[in-house]
């Protein structure tokens, strides 16, 4: 018997009969773990997407007040902390991106940034 045009052939894109698959966790991450600075001040931590990378700089003493971040298409440049190792430091990036990013802090010291690629 044909089936009924009122009736759905499968769900989500699956033929009828066809079993769900499932990937595991790491197969289904966009996401790859690029660095992890293991810096005193600040620790970075990086990743990149297919779309987007983002940064963390986490710093274990909260955030400094003078602190100067800048943004190049291939780069994240740090500077104005007088204290620390940051001064002056420059952060890579894996291939460029767009230089107006999402800037996100939290309570616990740590600053994230999303940067789309270009």
């Amino acid at each position: 018997m044909a089936p009924s045009i009122h009736e759905p052939d499968g769900q989500l894109g699956r033929q009828a009969g066809e079993r769900e698959r499932r990937e595991p966790g790491f197969q289904r991450s966009p996401w790859a773990h690029v660095t992890c600075g293991e810096g005193k001040n600040p620790k970075i931590t990086m990743w990149d997407g297919v779309k987007a990378i983002v940064v963390s700089l986490s710093f274990p003493d909260g955030i400094p007040g003078d602190l100067q971040i800048s943004i190049a298409e291939t780069c994240l440049m740090l500077g104005g902390a007088a204290r620390g190792d940051s001064a002056g430091q420059s952060i890579d990036f894996p291939c460029p991106v767009e230089t107006r990013p999402i800037r996100i802090e939290d309570e616990k010291g740590t600053i994230y940034f999303l940067l789309r690629k270009k």
